[in-house]
């Protein structure tokens, strides 16, 4: 488990970085372009495919960073309330649904990145393929997965010590 937890600790604060450049990038383009607009009146051509796009990868980047710090919203005011075997019965059928569905959502994105590719799906106005952004989003919700599954067995370890 330990060196499960170091590998997941690692990948998340790596994924964290990138979506944190991905949202400074997203900022400096519309500050660019908005600059640009009223200083030069030349706005930036295709900014909301950009942005629609950069912004997709925040936050998918962001929420195996957001799963790793524990930051996502719980039902902690619900289950703390609970009994021991409360919480672990309630943190079971959570969890594992949760899980479920996520593995539903990596499949359907591999897929959706296979198509994208096959089909040569570009944006409307700049023409950014847009394959590359959907396998990067297949991939770090495939991390949010597995941070998702140690912090969902790290909660076993913890209610054991109890």
């Amino acid at each position: 488990m330990r060196i499960f937890s170091k590998v997941v600790y690692f990948i998340g604060d790596k994924v964290g970085l990138m979506a944190s450049v991905a949202l400074f990038a997203n900022m400096a383009i519309v500050t660019y372009s908005v600059v640009g607009r009223v200083v030069f009146s030349k706005p930036i051509g295709g900014l909301v495919d950009m942005v629609s796009v950069i912004f997709a990868l925040t936050v998918a980047l962001s929420m195996s960073y957001t799963e790793k710090e524990k930051g996502h919203v719980r039902m902690d005011l619900l289950i703390q309330k609970l009994p021991r075997v409360g919480k672990i019965i309630v943190h079971t059928i959570t969890g594992l649904f949760a899980m479920l569905v996520l593995v539903a959502i990596v499949y359907m994105m591999f897929t959706y990145a296979g198509k994208t590719l096959a089909a040569h799906n570009i944006t409307m106005t700049v023409h950014i393929p847009i394959f590359p952004f959907v396998l990067v989003m297949a991939i770090s919700i495939t991390f949010f997965l597995v941070a998702m599954l140690h912090n969902f067995i790290k909660a076993y370890d913890e209610w054991r010590v109890e």
